[in-house]
């Protein structure tokens, strides 16, 4: 079974790059993994 792809919001991306977790990733730790 297949999983469905992550995709990244451009601001999200944006946020990444300079180091920093975009506000709503708080609430999700796993992603920060």
């Amino acid at each position: 079974m297949a999983a469905p792809k992550q995709r990244n919001t451009i601001a999200e991306k944006k946020a990444i790059k300079e180091g920093r977790v975009p506000g709503d990733w708080k609430d999700k730790p796993a992603r920060l993994a």
